[in-house]
């Protein structure tokens, strides 16, 4: 007796057969689809950090010049403002040193050193009046500007401000401690002093120091201003 196949499983079974082989081909492309796929975003994102990188680095470059530009015209400008400021004070500091020479002229006028004692107490108070005003009103207004100058002249412009100052508490301290008294002739003399009369030798060495310190800095400022230039001969006179 013969065997008979049955038709519809023959089919069944082919059909099976390409089921498989579809799956498999199926398989086969999407792994291909995503492994290009994959591929493809790997080198999306390589380029991309490429293009960040690059872009970082432009925007470090474009960062460094603008700081420079900045940079740059910070220093311009504060050597514009050191200039005006030098052209403010050039006539304040030239003169100075002038100043304080004849102040401490005529404040050894006014005192015996020898005796330690007031020779002429009008014009004792008249010099002590004068010191404590001060010779720099200019440069005190326009101390906060001063770190537009170079460095060691607003410094040392600065010192003389300091120095000026304390010229001038110690001056109505000394005038403070003098006693004085009517002559004869009703005229207001020297009657003593209250404390130690050294304090009339120290206040003569405190003008001497801004003396000299003032014909220094003025000296140079004179050079940074472009004012007419002194070797400040006569004032250096009393120094010596």
């Amino acid at each position: 007796m013969a065997i008979e196949i049955c038709p519809l499983a023959a089919d069944f079974g082919n059909w099976a057969d390409w089921a498989g082989v579809a799956t498999s081909a199926f398989a086969l492309i999407v792994g291909t689809v995503v492994g290009v796929a994959t591929a493809a975003g790997t080198i999306g994102v390589a380029l991309l950090a490429h293009k960040t990188s690059e872009r970082a680095t432009q925007i470090s470059h474009d960062a460094k010049a603008i700081a420079e530009k900045q940079h740059s015209d910070s220093v311009a400008a504060k050597l514009g403002a050191g200039r005006i400021l030098g052209s403010l004070l050039a006539i304040e500091i030239r003169v100075l040193p002038m100043k304080i020479a004849d102040a401490l002229h005529r404040y050894e006028a006014a005192v015996d050193f020898n005796g330690l004692v007031v020779a002429d107490i009008s014009k004792f108070e008249q010099v002590v009046s004068e010191l404590a005003r001060g010779f720099m009103p200019a440069a005190q207004g326009l101390q906060e500007q001063l770190h537009n100058l170079p460095v060691q002249l607003g410094g040392d412009v600065a010192t003389l401000i300091g120095m000026t100052r304390e010229l001038g508490s110690t001056s109505v301290l000394v005038s403070s401690r003098i006693l004085r008294k009517q002559d004869e002739y009703g005229d207001i003399v020297f009657a003593g002093y209250m404390t130690s009369k050294l304090d009339l030798i120290s206040l003569k060495e405190q003008i001497q120091a801004m003396l000299a310190f003032s014909v220094r800095t003025a000296t140079d400022f004179n050079a940074f201003a472009g004012g007419e230039a002194s070797d400040y001969g006569p004032e250096r006179a009393f120094l010596e």
